[in-house]
């Protein structure tokens, strides 16, 4: 199962991330912007407020090894920070991704 979250801004795609990632993020870096008790289940959003303090708290964390499927922890940290800063907020969906997609 993996989650997408959908930008307010049209101007940016989508991000897929498979549930176990959304997991990793909630429990770590993201722990203190995400409301406690808060998931990002289906229907689930954020505002651009919020996505902005996602971004600030990635600045500070390093992923684990092999935490991005493509081996870059850099670059794919670097993608989500940017997605968080330019999405004006998102929505969270469930989706059928390919592993491929993260």
């Amino acid at each position: 199962m993996h989650q997408q979250l959908t930008p307010n801004n049209k101007n940016i795609q989508p991000l897929q991330l498979p549930s176990e990632a959304v997991n990793t993020l909630i429990n770590g870096p993201l722990k203190a912007v995400i409301p406690n008790g808060f998931t990002l289940t289906e229907g689930a959003n954020l505002t651009a407020a919020q996505a902005e303090e996602c971004a600030q708290a990635l600045e500070r964390w390093m992923p684990p090894k092999d935490f991005y499927l493509a081996g870059s922890e850099y670059m794919g940290l670097v993608i989500h920070m940017d997605f968080f800063r330019r999405c004006g907020g998102f929505t969270v969906t469930n989706s059928e991704a390919t592993d491929g997609d993260l």
